[in-house]
């Protein structure tokens, strides 16, 4: 499989793509909130003090790490791996 077809890459390029250009995505994106004022690393930097800063995101309700991971993954063994041989 190419990694053009493989729809976690999909999803990563049309972030970044969409991103890039200040589109709009065809995904739901979430963030998650929910850390404890002691967890800041940076006060000054986070948006709501009610909120927190975010501590996850989603996209279409996966995990946008799950996502990379797949990715990631797919280059690991289909390219890195076949490098190193």
């Amino acid at each position: 499989m190419a990694i053009h077809k493989l729809p976690e890459f999909v999803i990563v390029k049309e972030l970044c793509n969409h991103s890039k250009h200040m589109g709009n995505t065809p995904y739901r994106l979430e963030a998650t909130y929910g850390a404890l004022i002691s967890e800041y690393s940076n006060i000054g930097s986070v948006f709501s003090i009610a909120s927190g800063p975010p501590i996850g995101y989603s996209v279409d309700r996966r995990d946008l790490f799950d996502i990379i991971e797949v990715a990631l993954a797919f280059y690991q063994s289909e390219w890195y791996e076949k490098l190193q041989k």
